[in-house]
């Protein structure tokens, strides 16, 4: 088969607000390119805040500068959040950018990929503590059964708090009831 060149036409920015009395126009890169989205997400995921909300409110105006200065001509050091939101300005900006709803989806998908990665890393940190916690008790017979005087207590409490918990004896106690019921059955 023969192969052709295609040749892309260039994307013309679309005019989303022209300001008549100082003859301004805000032109929008109407598709986000693999560069701009780079950015744009480093922008949202760039906040150091702990608290879910302010982390929350610093990624989502992260979001909204990057994309001014990547996506418009409009100097977005001069802009207000509020104002560009309650204006409306920010809603026609999104709308001009075909693919904005990617960049969502990208949002969404990281941010359920680095909340596991967190869950993970905890987990990971709590089997190495147990691991830690382990490798110090005392394995000796006496040390065992200190332990097991230490955990039936707490055992049972565990019964009354879930009382829908079977009580399984331990695999080597079962075995040793089977044997001795075949052993009492048999003439």
């Amino acid at each position: 088969m023969d192969k052709i060149k295609v040749v892309f036409p260039e994307i013309k920015y679309a005019i989303v607000f022209l300001d008549h009395d100082e003859g301004k126009s805000i032109r929008v890169k109407p598709f986000m390119d693999t560069f701009d989205k780079r950015i744009i997400l480093s922008s949202y995921f760039e906040s150091v805040e702990t608290d879910a909300v302010e982390r929350y409110i610093e990624n989502e105006a992260g979001l909204m500068l990057a994309t001014l200065d990547r996506m418009t001509n409009i100097d977005y050091e001069a802009i207000e959040i509020d104002k560009l939101v309650s204006s409306g300005l920010w809603y026609k900006i999104k709308g001009a950018i075909i693919n904005f709803a990617e960049l969502q989806r990208d949002i969404e998908k990281i941010s359920q990929h680095k909340n596991l990665e967190g869950k993970l890393n905890q987990m990971i940190d709590k089997v190495g503590l147990f691991i830690d916690n382990i490798s110090k008790l005392d394995w000796s017979p006496e040390g065992v059964q200190s332990l097991a005087k230490e955990i039936v207590p707490q055992l049972q409490q565990l019964a009354q708090v879930f009382p829908n918990i079977e009580n399984k004896a331990p695999i080597s106690e079962k075995k040793s009831k089977k044997s001795s019921e075949k052993t009492q059955s048999t003439p």
